[in-house]
């Protein structure tokens, strides 16, 4: 209803922004090809110039959307285009998480050093603010990279430290996928009294982040 409005007063900012919109909520329902087509057609409708910043965003939805398609080759292009305009606008926060997102398709892709260069970049802008979920994120992509790597013990340090701030920042998801990190890596080290312990923890969290995800799509 809202789209058709403002296609009848044509307005394309409001268009534009109903366009996006639309685009999300395909892809939240998983119509990720959908979803795509709004997005497109809302970055047709910016000022390149004058709306640089919204575009971005933009460019990044989409690469996120390829993320989610296992499309990784396609994600680091949108992400790249968007992280590109953020590091001439020097919106630091705004480059760490195009960091992380592009370090998280290098690594899909077994990219392991330029994921690794992405990450320590991403880490570089996280810890010295107080966006805990993000600095947990960067120290548990890390650590599955040292991890996958063989590098057991700074793959322990990271973990570790990712666990300190997803507890600092009280997130259940993020708590719940260190927990099976840990459990992946105690199991791999045949600490087996250590794995068990995390298991758990990973089982209970998981069960916590179902009921909440239910809940949520229940009051949508």
């Amino acid at each position: 209803v809202v789209y058709n409005i403002d296609v009848q007063t044509k307005n394309t900012g409001r268009l534009g922004c109903s366009l996006n919109c639309l685009g999300r909520l395909y892809v939240d329902w998983g119509k990720y090809e959908t979803g795509l087509e709004f997005y497109f057609r809302s970055i047709q409708l910016l000022d390149t110039l004058k709306e640089r910043n919204i575009l971005a965003i933009r460019y990044n939805n989409i690469g996120m959307v390829y993320q989610l398609m296992q499309n990784h080759t396609e994600a680091i292009k949108w992400i790249s285009k968007a992280k590109k305009i953020e590091e001439a606008e020097g919106d630091k926060i705004k480059i760490g998480i195009r960091s992380f997102n592009l370090a998280s398709s290098f690594a899909a892709l077994h990219d392991f050093k330029r994921a690794k260069e992405y990450f320590e970049e991403a880490d570089e802008v996280f810890s010295v603010t107080s966006l805990n979920v993000q600095i947990s994120k960067v120290n548990a992509g890390l650590g599955q990279l040292y991890f996958l790597n063989g590098q057991y013990n700074l793959a322990n340090e990271r973990y570790k430290k990712a666990l300190e701030f997803a507890e600092k920042a009280g997130t259940l998801p993020e708590k719940s996928n260190i927990y099976h990190l840990l459990y992946q890596f105690y199991r791999k080290q045949n600490q087996f009294e250590s794995a068990l312990k995390y298991s758990e923890l990973y089982n209970q969290t998981k069960d916590s982040v179902f009921n909440l995800k239910v809940s949520a799509q229940i009051q949508e």
